[in-house]
Order: C-alpha cells, then structure tokens, then sequence
C-alpha cells in the first residue's frame, strides 16, 4: 500500500522544468553590456535624486520656506524618479530583445539583485 501510494505522488508531481538553454556568446556579452550600463546610469541617477532630495530637506529645514526654491527641487526629484523608471523600462524592453521566456525568468532574478545589491567600489 505505501509503495503504491508513493507512486502514485511521484506521478502526480508534475515533474521539474528542463532548465533553459545556455546563452550564446553573443547574448552573454550583450546582456552584461546592458547590466552594465544600466548599472553606471542608475548609479548616476540615483546619486542626483539623493543630492536633490538633500536640497529638498535642506529647504523644509529652514523656518523660512522658498517658495520657488522648493518647487525647483521637487521638480528636480520628479525628473530624476521619471528618469529612472524610464531607464528602467528601457531596460527590460531589451533585456526581452536579446533572451527568451525561460532565459529571461532566471535573468531577471539575478539582474534585480545585483540592481538591488550593488557590488562594493574597489579600494583605491
């Protein structure tokens, strides 16, 4: 009985996907060419949200309140959010180009935590 019940689960279990194919040569350098530029430019954006964001700060710490000088930062802050969303965007679009549906449901893993988890400058 518990050998004809272990065998009926194991049939039931659909069995595990066949991992997806490797990437060829000319996708793996494309695709760390896209990582890569994609990581230096949200670098670079998220470096200018945080500079506006601190501007921004500055300006609601102050009792007297400009106006106009918050107004340029906030709108400072909604360009640099836009921006990086669009980046973002941009960068899936291809990432789709360059990879197929199984490809791309292991990549985009592995892209969102090294976007998330950036590696650590090198010492100088």
């Amino acid at each position: 009985m518990t050998a004809s019940f272990c065998l009926a689960v194991l049939l039931a279990v659909p069995a595990a996907d066949p991992p997806p194919p490797p990437l060829t040569a000319e996708q793996l350098t494309k695709v760390r060419a896209l990582v890569k530029t994609h990581i230096e430019e949200q670098a670079k954006l998220k470096e200018r949200l945080d500079k506006a964001q601190k501007s921004l700060a500055d300006c609601y710490s102050r009792y007297e309140l400009k106006d106009e000088e918050v107004k340029v930062f906030q709108d400072e802050v909604l360009e640099v959010q836009g921006k990086l969303l669009r980046s973002y965007h941009s960068m899936q679009k291809e990432l789709r180009a360059i990879v197929g549906p199984a490809r791309f449901l292991v990549l985009s893993r592995r892209i969102d935590y090294a976007l998330r988890n950036p590696a650590p400058e090198p010492k100088k």
